[in-house]
């Protein structure tokens, strides 16, 4: 595992801490490992239909997460997909349901701003087209005032949304293997690179 710019094996950042998915417990489950520390993880998660997808806050204070529950309403019957938040001792602070933000049942791979406004995911639509979504808060963290907007139509079939270091774009791949850019309130996708179908991802460091 490599963190940092320039790289740094993750061993020499001293008090930090990783945050993954384990299936020693069944479900799966959040859990933290103090980096270089022997002692064992500490599982934060406990949901019954297991966790996927953790990332933590830029102020390492609040770690979003994806799981499924149970939902008998009307119409996305059966499972839908949770958008977690807790803090670092693994207490709910929120969640929300896509059925409700963007009337999806199925949303993966969060990630925050680096200013803690924002997280962005991919969401599936009513015909299985992916685009992505941002929930921003009216100020960094407060998880109860909000707004939802999509970035990108979904016949681009975007996935794996990232934000640039200083917020003002999001960066993604679509149609299986274009790397775009696009302004950070939507606007018109830029293509900055195609490899002709070989699936690709994007981070930032």
């Amino acid at each position: 595992m490599i963190l940092g710019t320039p790289p740094l094996p993750a061993d020499n950042l001293t008090g930090g801490k990783v945050v993954f998915i384990s299936d020693r417990v069944d479900p799966p489950q959040v859990f933290t490992q103090q980096v270089g520390s022997p002692g064992e993880p500490q599982q934060l998660s406990s949901v019954s239909l297991g966790a996927r997808y953790p990332v933590w806050a830029p102020d390492g204070e609040f770690i979003a997460y994806i799981t499924q529950e149970v939902c008998l309403c009307i119409p996305s019957q059966g499972l839908i997909d949770v958008l977690y938040i807790i803090d670092k001792e693994g207490t709910e602070v929120k969640k929300y349901f896509p059925s409700d933000l963007f009337n999806t049942t199925s949303v993966k791979y969060p990630q925050w701003s680096r200013d803690g406004k924002k997280i962005i995911f991919t969401y599936y639509d009513d015909f299985s087209d992916r685009t992505l979504g941002v929930l921003e808060f009216d100020t960094p963290y407060d998880f109860e005032n909000f707004r939802v907007y999509t970035v990108v139509p979904p016949n681009m079939e975007a996935v794996g949304g990232v934000f640039s270091g200083d917020g003002t774009e999001i960066y993604f791949h679509a149609n299986g293997a274009e790397l775009h850019r696009v302004p950070v309130n939507g606007g018109t996708p830029l293509m900055m690179y195609g490899n002709g179908g070989i699936g690709i991802s994007s981070s930032f460091s």
